[in-house]
């Protein structure tokens, strides 16, 4: 039995519809390849995230730009009235953000690989390490290639699922 077309039709543009809300890229895009995961260039070439990083401009530039950033002071600051501040010394996350995130890194190590995400992925992410209390005690690095997000449907809430 074969489907009317106006029905054929219907079907494409509500999946279309679907993929689009949730993706952000329609079904039909031709971007899509290349938004899943690196896709064919002009030249018929697959570029992703790992073959780029390869190529000594690209590292260079990452590295330059990641390293740079990551060196830029990196403050808290306390609001004392509507118009001063001054610099949280004594806040529990000062030491984490500035000095050591985690056991293995040094803070301009942690925001460098941040920013490296950032420039080649798209996106960073952390995992936050808490004691029983609730205390913050490290954050360490996340591949982003390895996270996927998604919305939760009845509460709207973004769930974080990571794939070790």
């Amino acid at each position: 039995m074969k489907m009317p077309k106006a029905l054929t039709g219907l079907l494409t543009k509500a999946a279309n519809a679907m993929a689009l809300s949730i993706t952000g890229v329609s079904l039909t895009d031709l971007r899509l390849g290349a938004f899943m995961a690196g896709g064919p260039t002009h030249s018929g070439q697959m570029v992703t995230v790992d073959t780029a990083i390869q190529l000594d401009t690209v590292w260079a530039c990452v590295r330059l730009l990641s390293e740079t950033i990551a060196s830029l002071p990196l403050k808290l600051y306390l609001r004392e009235t509507e118009n001063t501040s001054s610099v949280a010394r004594s806040h529990p996350l000062f030491s984490i953000l500035y000095d050591r995130p985690n056991a293995d890194m040094t803070g301009i190590e942690f925001w460098g690989c941040m920013v490296a995400c950032l420039l080649t992925w798209g996106n960073a992410f952390a995992q936050v390490v808490k004691r029983g209390d609730g205390t913050i005690i490290a954050l360490n690095p996340l591949r982003p290639d390895r996270m996927s997000v998604r919305r939760d449907p009845n509460t709207g809430e973004l769930i974080y699922t990571y794939a070790w």
